[in-house]
């Protein structure tokens, strides 16, 4: 197979293979960093270095011999590996030491490295092969339709990565949670799939938009629950009947279950307002007895579904009303373009899908195989157990709606823990043992026991905090610590958060699929006393709570599972209950003072760069779920900068770059969906200008190619740019500022053509800048709008010449379209030209002459249309040219048509039949007879005969008859 080569070449030194090789575990573990490295230009743990070795960083491998060893390496531009010749976006790779080793290291000449630039390179020679024995069965099966089952961290995601990489020459369609883990997707395939493979990634939300045609509201648990609170409200509590004081869990109920577990056109289930329910005796059946909510509570649930308006079922529930539209278009064949020819669909983290938004990628595989005649495969995965949204999710009902519409599924089970260390995997198998006082049919299946990784050792933590404002102030400090998350265990950050700081805090879903070096929980012991009351006590009606209380265990699992090193449980004004069910769930943990949590995150070795780094992360990985504080740690990532020449100012060109790119992507995003809560636009707006205009941000130039050895503080000797080079740089500002209003001008005011828009972000895609891909990314949650915007243009008699001067296909790719866009762009130019030539019609001469001159600048860039061709001529008033043009086009009747209206009827007749050639044949005749008139007839005709002779014109034009004049001769 080919391959395109590595996002970030890996330029390897040899004595780091040769000091892992006798450790297979660290070998292994050795393929994987490099694989990260090689992908994203950086691990998921980073640590930096201090003094004489800054810049270097260090990437954790495991531990041999009761040692933690390290990987030292630097991006190209650091400090250490300045002066050196490597090409853009390179990492240096230099060596392996143990945790305490901090003796000065020189990254050395550019001959004593081994340059890795394929795939390929990274042969068993280099580094170990990081897969496991279920890992390649998976991969190696010839399943058309497989899933697999794995708990957090045993490598679901990897795997299928590795089975997209495994193949060539296939189309793949990837499908995952967030934009931010469709990126990762993206920087994965384009270093590891092959040349001949070509991936269309997407989170769930865009590929519902793109089935559906319209763009899917998107929003978190929390403002689903608040409009179904307010739904609620205006239909009246009492409605609710026992659910009354139970509305998260009725909601659950409802999106789970009533709406989630149904499939258009199936048994039992019906379309109601809009979206896809289940029948009220399905219903019944399924939930209606004491094994579910009971009869009572089914009566009351179905009532409140009953009543609900349809604006408010859109409201909270957008996803599903959209997943059942996608099902309708799907079964129509109505595809769009460019999803009708995938090989392979992927989609992994299904267990936050309900039955329902499953059926859309079920359905899509159905669609593509009646038009292609084969169906693709299907690859998922995911762990019903982690699901961070009611979905009611199965296995078993998963399994029959694949056995019935696509075919039965291959089952894979992953059981080794590849992200967390052995003591945080028991953590989450504690957390697990919760599962068991569930009714059986709302447990998660296939929660086996799971082994944990040995490549790094865990901490454990334990910090009660008894007074909530000393919580507050720890908070307060641990938002400035680095690689440090807090999650809240419930779906809101805890009462005593105040409202200035719950952007800090994370909820589960918020943290789903991203990783941490250091997690802090708060308050896990009070989840965990309450969950633990309602085991004890038989409430009444405590049934209406086992979808509410699965979701709760879930988030708790999903929030405990996102350390890789350090897992911290804080305890706020806890009882003693509630402290020791933390202590219990952690096992042996540390017992630490606020004061001790903080002087151990302090003792990190953080660099400016590692920082700055950690909190670009933050910002990439959280705005889809937490767009408040993505923007507070993007600029505090800018803020970080500080002056490159100081010692505490980062002077990493490639890393001050990404962080003004990272500060105008997540604005450009806010802008796009609306900034949230306590974020205001002109905030974003005057930041993302600051950043544009605060320095010179034209990459460094690369550096004479050199073998000599360079310290760590020597540095290349640069000159002042010319004042040419200066005003370049001033332009590329100046157009970065424009298109950033002109996004915002857009997104406020959605019915507005975006013509200006994406022309200046076609500017900014063309020129190709290092930093100046900030837009791109913003654009897709709004490409549904955004492509209507571009058919309304069309039809608009005011906008439709925009068409005649820019690259339209280029604006459709800017939208992610995946389609055939040139032949697309055409129908759009040839839909604004129809529009141009139509208004005209209705115009007066000198409009009438300056719109057809812009729909003839139209036509040529759509040239050869000779139908159009045609048209324009006849309303231009040249019958020779529009005959012409509709001739050679082959367009008979429309040529017929324009010699007729010019009365040409000789050039007529030879193209007339039937009635229409004989009325030409008898003007021509009549046109011959009146030619052989005898001279000076008029004067010898008498009234009468010229009476005669006006009544036989009158019958000709079909005129009423004339008044005789009454007078004689």
């Amino acid at each position: 197979m080919q391959f395109r080569g590595l996002r970030h070449g890996v330029w390897l030194h040899p004595e780091v293979s040769d000091h892992l090789r006798v450790w297979a575990h660290l070998y292994n573990r050795l393929g994987i960093v490099l694989q990260h490295l090689a992908a994203h230009g950086r691990t998921t743990v980073v640590k930096g270095c201090r003094d004489g070795n800054r810049g270097w960083r260090r990437s954790p491998l495991g531990g041999a011999n009761g040692m933690q060893y390290y990987l030292w390496w630097t991006p190209r531009g650091s400090r250490v590996a300045n002066g050196l010749a490597l090409p853009a976006d390179a990492v240096l790779v230099r060596a392996v030491r143990h945790h305490d080793d901090h003796a000065p290291l020189e990254a050395g000449g550019l001959d004593d490295y081994l340059p890795l630039s394929a795939p390929d390179d990274l042969n068993d020679d280099i580094a170990g092969r990081p897969w496991t024995d279920a890992q390649t069965r998976f991969v190696e099966d010839e399943g058309p339709v497989r899933l697999i089952l794995g708990r957090p961290g045993s490598g679901k995601t990897t795997v299928l990565w590795k089975a997209v990489e495994a193949r060539s020459g296939q189309r793949v369609l990837y499908l995952t949670w967030s934009s931010a883990l469709t990126r990762h997707a993206e920087e994965r395939f384009a270093s590891f799939a092959p040349a001949d493979v070509e991936v269309v990634a997407r989170d769930f939300a865009t590929f519902v938009g793109e089935i559906c045609g319209a763009d899917v509201a998107r929003q978190g648990l929390g403002a689903s629950r608040a409009r179904f609170d307010a739904a609620l409200t205006r239909l009246g509590r009492d409605m609710a009947g026992p659910w009354k004081n139970r509305r998260d869990a009725l909601h659950a109920e409802l999106r789970a279950i009533l709406f989630g577990r149904a499939i258009p056109g199936e048994t039992g289930c019906r379309l109601e307002r809009g979206v896809a329910r289940l029948d009220d005796d399905a219903y019944r059946d399924l939930r209606g007895d004491h094994d579910g909510v009971g009869p009572k509570a089914a009566r009351a649930l179905l009532k409140v579904a009953r009543f609900l308006p349809a604006d408010g079922v859109r409201a909270v529930f957008p996803e599903l009303v959209a997943a059942t539209g996608a099902i309708g278009r799907l079964r129509d064949d109505d595809l769009p373009e460019g999803f009708d020819d995938f090989d392979r669909i992927v989609v992994d983290e299904l267990q936050d899908l309900t039955l329902l938004e499953t059926a859309v990628v079920v359905e899509l595989c159905r669609a593509i195989g009646r038009r292609r005649g084969r169906a693709p495969w299907l690859l998922m995965a995911g762990d019903a157990g982690q699901t961070v949204r009611p979905t009611g999710f199965d296995w078993g009902p998963l399994n029959d709606l694949l056995a019935r519409r696509a075919g039965a599924p291959g089952r894979f089970q992953l059981d080794a823990h590849l992200r967390c260390p052995s003591r945080i995997a028991e953590v989450v198998e504690r957390a697990s043992e919760r599962y068991v006082d569930l009714e059986k049919n709302v447990r998660p299946t296939k929660q086996r026991r799971q082994d944990g990784g040995q490549h790094v050792d865990a901490h454990l933590v334990h910090v009660p905090v008894p007074d909530r404002l000393e919580a507050v102030e720890l908070l307060e400090r641990l938002d400035e610590a680095d690689d440090v998350v807090v999650v809240s265990v419930r779906n809101d950050p805890p009462s005593w958060v105040p409202e200035r700081l719950r952007d800090s805090v994370l909820t589960p879903a918020e943290a789903k699929g991203l990783e941490y070096q250091s997690v802090c929980l708060l308050d896990p012991g009070r989840l965990l006393s309450r969950l633990r009351s309602e085991e004890q006590e038989y409430m009444v009606d405590a049934e209406l709570d086992q979808q509410a209380r699965r979701t709760a265990i879930d988030h708790l699992r999903v929030t405990l599972s996102r350390a890789t090193e350090t897992l911290v449980c804080i305890d706020v004004d806890a009882t003693d209950e509630e402290r020791a069910l933390s202590v219990a769930l952690l096992g042996d943990a540390a017992p630490y003072s606020p004061e001790d949590l903080l002087d151990h995150f302090a003792q990190a070795d953080a660099s400016p760069e590692e920082r700055v780094q950690a909190r670009t992360s933050d910002a990439r990985l959280l705005i889809d779920s937490a767009p408040g504080r993505a923007w507070q740690r993007a600029r505090q990532a800018f803020r970080l900068l500080g002056d490159p020449d100081l010692p505490n100012g980062v002077s990493d060109r490639a890393v001050r770059l990404d962080a003004r790119t990272t500060l105008l992507a997540t604005a450009a995003r806010l802008l796009v969906d609306g900034p949230p809560d306590g974020v205001r636009r002109h905030e974003v707006l005057h930041a993302a200008r600051e950043a544009i205009f605060s320095e010179d941000w034209s990459p460094p130039a690369a550096p004479e190619p050199t073998a000599h050895r360079t310290g760590p503080g020597e540095r290349p000797d640069t000159s002042e740019r010319p004042d040419l080079e200066r005003h370049r740089v001033f332009l590329r500002g100046h157009q970065e500022e424009q298109t950033l209003l002109e996004l915002a001008a857009w997104s406020d005011d959605r019915s507005a053509p975006p013509f200006a828009l994406l022309e200046r972000a076609h500017t900014l895609d063309r020129q190709q800048q290092p930093g100046g891909d900030w837009l791109r990314p913003a654009l897709l949650p709004a490409a549904q709008a955004l492509r209507e915007g571009l058919n309304a243009g069309a039809a608009d008699p005011e906008s439709a010449a925009w068409f005649a001067e820019t690259e339209a296909e280029a604006w459709l790719r800017l939208t992610g379209y995946e389609g055939d866009a040139p032949a697309k762009s055409r129908l759009l130019r040839g839909k604004a030209f129809d529009t141009l030539l139509k208004a005209a019609a209705s115009e007066h001469r000198p409009a009438r002459r300056k719109r057809l001159e812009k729909a003839e600048a139209l036509l040529a860039t759509i040239t050869p249309d000779l139908l159009r061709l045609g048209r324009l001529r006849e309303a231009q008033e040249r019958p020779e040219e529009a005959a012409a043009a509709y001739e050679r086009a082959g367009a008979h009747k429309e040529t017929l048509r324009v010699w007729r209206n010019a009365g040409d009827w000789e050039r007529a007749v030879e193209l007339a039949q039937g009635d229409i050639r004989a009325d030409l044949d008898w003007l021509i005749e009549l046109e011959g007879l009146i030619g052989r008139r005898p001279a000076q007839q008029n004067k010898r005709l008498r009234n009468g005969e010229r009476d005669r002779l006006e009544k036989l014109l009158d019958t000709v034009q079909k005129r009423p008859p004339r008044k005789r004049s009454g007078k004689g001769e």
